[in-house]
């Protein structure tokens, strides 16, 4: 019975060293399940002496899992048939101990079981119930270890990809920004060209507009003299640009230059900003933006009313304004049509 209950222990244990990842349903590697069946078996059959030698040569050290046993019985004590096989076993378990103490792998050589199983053999007396347990020990460390290890190499492929997720991320927001640097920029310029083309228009108005009044009713009539028994010399439409000539106001008219027309006007129907004309349906905007005059000549119309014919020479400015000297010497900006 002993000796089947060693060849089942040992059988154990050389399939555990094989596949070290294998475990009890109590959670024990079979190197432990094996250990506790040799204590069984054995403990009775090893002499006094055997089992003095292991206890004087066993020393526990502290790990994670608890005390473990460490047997090391030095070579001049070794007085057993098996010498060469303990003193292999003992040498190896130390490398491994050593190994743990600096976190290195504790993976014990493909042989080892072979070797224990040889001590078995040649002095069956010898305790090798420590040997057992240190090397279950060192199974499971490396198991753990190995573990960690692939725990490690996992991280470190996230942290790798998370590094070139956020590097992705800095250059797709720093081509964002770039993009809504150059969209601010031409949003700038554009604004800019539109401010330049504003104010070039502002200024063409005012001096456009500069001097003349405006016709602020639907059709005013132009007269010969300053009274309403005068004859009507033309119409003038709203909105017209016309010049008042001065030195002939005379009870509420004035003399007016209406394109190539001059007569009198009740000055009541004329502003002298755009702004103020208050005549339904005028064209106020077209007005700003072109200098013109609506005349329609009167039935009774006489050539003497008839302004002269302009002689005034219009010139083109480098931002396209169009303008003419005046005898100030002066550029007066007048709209583009003149100089068409």
């Amino acid at each position: 019975m002993k000796t089947l209950l060693k060849t089942i222990a040992t059988v154990l244990a050389i399939a555990v060293f094989l596949q070290p990842s294998a475990v009890t349903a109590q959670g024990s590697y079979v190197y432990g399940l094996a250990s506790q069946i040799l204590d069984a078996s054995s403990q009775k059959s090893k002499s006094k002496k055997a089992q003095k030698i292991a206890t004087d040569h066993t020393q526990y050290f502290s790990t994670f899992d608890g005390d473990v046993p460490m047997m090391r019985v030095p070579e001049e004590s070794i007085k057993s048939a098996a010498k060469s096989d303990i003193k292999q076993v003992q040498n190896e378990l130390e490398k491994a101990h050593d190994n743990f103490v600096k976190g290195d792998e504790t993976k014990l050589p493909v042989g080892f079981v072979n070797v224990m199983e040889r001590i078995a053999e040649y002095d069956p007396d010898w305790v090798v119930t420590s040997y057992w347990r240190e090397a279950n020990f060192y199974a499971l460390n490396e198991r753990k270890m190995a573990e960690a290890r692939r725990i490690k190499q996992q991280q470190e492929q996230l942290d790798k990809q998370e590094e070139k997720r956020q590097e992705s991320k800095r250059l797709e927001e720093l081509a964002r920004a770039k993009t809504a640097q150059k969209d601010s920029l031409e949003r700038v310029q554009r604004l800019q060209r539109i401010n330049d083309g504003k104010r070039a228009d502002s200024l063409a108005y005012v001096s456009r507009t500069k001097g003349f009044h405006f016709v602020n009713t639907e059709m005013l009539n132009l007269r010969e003299n300053p009274n309403v028994s005068s004859k009507v010399i033309a119409q003038v439409g709203a909105c017209s640009y016309v010049t008042i000539i001065p030195g002939h106001e005379s009870n509420g008219w004035t003399k007016i230059d209406a394109g190539n027309y001059q007569g009198y006007v009740n000055e009541d129907y004329l502003v002298d900003n755009l702004d103020d004309i208050t005549v339904t349906g005028a064209d106020v905007a077209f007005a700003k933006k072109t200098y013109f005059t609506s005349v329609e000549t009167a039935a009774t119309y006489a050539a003497p009313y008839r302004r002269a014919v302009d002689t005034r020479i219009y010139y083109t400015g480098p931002r396209g304004g169009c303008y003419y000297i005046n005898g100030n010497g002066r550029k007066e900006y007048v709209d583009h049509s003149f100089c068409n």
